[in-house]
């Protein structure tokens, strides 16, 4: 310690730079602590996680379902991002539909066109802390990532209401998404 309290620090200068190096990395998003993955909760069964997904290192994934009015398919795109205060949201940032009723009820927020047999439409992004899903036979939804299409029926029984939410690495000791069942779910209750 020197004289006035004030700490001499001396810093070998390969470590002073593998520090700044490290320092730089993180703050240009070159390293995270771990790959992207989604948190499925069953919101019906007091918020338990239902699954945890990984993503491919990009984030992205879809919401694929068939839509409750309108019929057809609609495929919504999200990635995992970092909002401006470094919280994990989920940006939407596209949405195809099979049919014009359902871009329509899309397009209140964006322009909307017929582009190969589907209907693409042009919205801002959306940002979201997590993403409320209700589960039911008529959407059937499914989370589509990383080569993997994952029923959501698969997770909860039908009528729950699940909360997809970003995250970074899946837990060793969590429950990890089912390969793809017959859909009994007789036993979800135990899982957890």
């Amino acid at each position: 310690m020197r004289e006035g309290g004030i700490a001499s620090l001396r810093v070998a200068p390969l470590t002073l730079a593998a520090l700044l190096l490290g320092a730089t990395m993180v703050g240009v998003g070159c390293a995270s602590p771990a790959p992207p993955a989604l948190e499925i909760r069953d919101l019906d069964d007091g918020g338990r996680t239902a699954a945890w997904l990984p993503l491919a290192p990009d984030g992205v994934f879809t919401l694929a379902f068939t839509h409750s009015m309108y019929g057809g398919s609609v495929v919504e795109t999200y990635q995992v991002v970092a909002d401006p205060g470094g919280a994990m949201r989920l940006q939407r940032s596209g949405v195809r539909t099979e049919t014009g009723g359902a871009a329509e009820y899309y397009a209140r927020y964006g322009n909307f066109r017929e582009e190969a047999g589907a209907w693409v439409v042009e919205a801002p992004p959306l940002l979201l802390a997590q993403l409320p899903v209700r589960v039911d036979r008529t959407g059937d939804p499914r989370v589509q990532a990383a080569g993997r299409s994952l029923p959501l029926l698969d997770l909860v029984p039908d009528g729950h209401a699940i909360e997809i939410r970003p995250a970074y690495g899946v837990p060793s000791s969590e429950f990890q998404a089912p390969s793809p069942s017959a859909r009994d779910h007789s036993e979800l209750g135990t899982r957890n």
